[in-house]
């Protein structure tokens, strides 16, 4: 049966025909320009979507689609999409809520010289049996 729509596609169209096509599966729910407003949301980030914190996942990101355009998909297909639109993962650093930046920035161009320099120096004086 493969040979013999082979041989038909040889010649309807040539060597071309028999080029090995992508299948185009089902087209998306989401239309373009629901997929470019979820980009856009997704773009502001989480807390601007209703979130507590800055963290896109799945879960999140499917209830925001749910929400936004009345449309469920599942965790998995939710990563594919993301995938597919050039989304990868990436995991946030973390950071105190009460970090101050000028603290850290003092306490390395002060204490840590310090810190470093006695350290060298309990090094410099050790005796070994």
């Amino acid at each position: 049966m493969a040979v013999s729509q082979w041989a038909r596609r040889m010649n309807a169209k040539g060597w071309r025909g028999l080029r090995s096509h992508k299948s185009p599966g089902r087209p998306s729910r989401l239309s373009r320009d629901q997929r470019r407003s979820l980009l856009r949301i997704l773009k502001r980030g989480a807390v601007a979507a209703g979130f507590r914190t800055d963290r896109w996942t799945l879960a999140r990101i499917q209830e925001v689609i749910e929400r936004e355009f009345g449309i469920r998909y599942q965790l998995n297909y939710v990563g594919e999409l993301l995938h597919r639109w050039d989304w990868s993962v990436q995991q946030p650093v973390a950071r105190a809520i009460e970090r101050d930046d000028q603290l850290v920035k003092a306490w390395l161009r002060h204490d840590w010289p310090r810190i470093k320099k006695g350290a060298a120096l309990a090094r410099h004086h050790r005796v070994f049996r």
